[in-house]
């Protein structure tokens, strides 16, 4: 008696089936071990630290060429400065993602401008964030822009400065400053 070396197409058809089934019974574990409708977490809640609407230039810092204008306020910079927005004390946060976020638009920014936050921890220093993967810079229109600042557990801020960084000249607007916490656990 003799065997047949089956065909490469026989042998083929006899596989297909057997991958496919392979890959439904795969796909069907898969899908049961995710979460229905009805067990699907609900997205922890922000907690606002801080809103402001700067539609004056009130507490901020008067050397530098500020001024109200179209919604918000203005910065005519002429060189690289930092202008500081706003500081929280004592925020009591902590086991959060803390997000700054604002408006920005440009005109004739030779530089560019961007979010910065920075942490204080007593006894340790100020550790920062900075939207430096999307600043502006040219001329824009208004742009909503975040950045956020990652807390453990235990780790408990005793202030955060906001502030807007433009690192050359021309004509800065920033409105709708805003800062939320929302729990976080790496």
């Amino acid at each position: 008696m003799t065997h047949a070396t089956p065909s490469p197409r026989a042998a083929l058809a006899v596989r297909r089936p057997l991958a496919a089934m392979c890959l439904g019974l795969c796909l069907g574990l898969c899908l049961a071990a995710l979460p229905g409708p009805a067990h699907a977490q609900t997205p922890p809640q922000a907690q606002a630290l801080f809103a402001k609407d700067l539609a004056a230039p009130g507490d901020i810092a008067a050397a530098h060429a500020v001024a109200a204008d179209d919604g918000g306020l203005r910065l005519q910079a002429v060189a690289p400065t930092t202008l500081h927005l706003a500081t929280l004390d004592d925020p009591d946060v902590e086991a959060a993602m803390v997000t700054f976020s604002a408006r920005l638009r440009t005109q004739d920014l030779k530089g560019q401008a961007y979010l910065e936050m920075l942490c204080r921890f007593p006894g340790k220093g100020e550790f920062f964030s900075r939207g430096l993967n999307m600043p502006l810079s040219g001329t824009t229109g208004w742009t909503s822009q975040t950045i956020p600042f990652y807390l453990n557990a235990g780790e408990n801020p005793d202030r955060i400065l906001l502030n807007l960084v433009v690192t050359g000249p021309g004509l800065v607007w920033i409105d709708g400053l805003a800062v939320h916490a929302t729990p976080w656990a790496p």
